[in-house]
């Protein structure tokens, strides 16, 4: 039996499937790779804490040496693949996708989805960093998003800003008058100040 398993931080999180033979093992891991490959903002907070994942095959064929993987900053990490009564056959990094509340909707969406929804015409679109948030405006219309913290705040503006070159005008680092003017803007439209201030949604968990 051969299991591939999702990682958080070098622990086993889930079993993500089981199968009989090595080689569906194999063919599922490969699929979940490429589509790992695929994600352009990927998890890197969760409960407030850093977080990495990896998926991997574990099963009862035994590995006698340390096998490793390459981390998201190029690292070479090196791991003893024995679990229990079970050996890590293959580990690869993974790009788990992160997701953005949707404030307009209050569901939570993928970065494809923020894409093709609210940047769908030719039109250009002013893109400011606020906090936790980012607000899109074009010509009258405005909406808000909010993450996890300040920080995937900014590696979204960054993400759109590579991708939608000429379509967007950022302002990650706005000054105070372009900072009055957007919290007075999205107050008169109903937001609350409170939520607007706020720089995070999750904390860390006390150990």
């Amino acid at each position: 039996m051969f299991k591939v398993i999702l990682f958080k931080n070098n622990k086993k999180k889930k079993v993500l499937k089981s199968f009989k033979t090595e080689k569906k093992a194999n063919d599922f891991f490969d699929k979940l790779i490429i589509n790992s490959e695929k994600v352009k903002f990927r998890e890197e907070f969760n409960s407030g804490s850093e977080v990495e994942y990896n998926i991997g095959i574990i099963g009862d064929k035994v590995i006698l040496e340390k096998i490793f993987y390459t981390d998201s900053f190029g690292r070479t990490i090196y791991i003893n693949p024995k679990i229990g009564n079970e050996y890590i056959q293959k580990i690869k990094d993974f790009n788990k996708e992160e997701t953005i509340f949707d404030f307009q909707t209050k569901q939570k969406i993928s970065y494809d989805d923020l894409v093709k929804k609210y940047f769908k015409n030719d039109e250009v679109y002013m893109v400011s960093k606020l906090n936790n948030k980012i607000v899109i405006q074009n010509q009258t219309i405005t909406n808000i998003f909010s993450l996890k913290n300040e920080y995937d705040c900014s590696r979204l503006v960054d993400i759109l800003q590579g991708d939608l070159i000429g379509k967007t005008i950022v302002s990650k680092d706005i000054n105070t008058i372009h900072r009055k003017y957007i919290y007075n803007l999205l107050v008169e439209k109903g937001f609350k100040k409170d939520y607007l201030y706020r720089k995070r949604t999750t904390h860390p968990k006390q150990k």
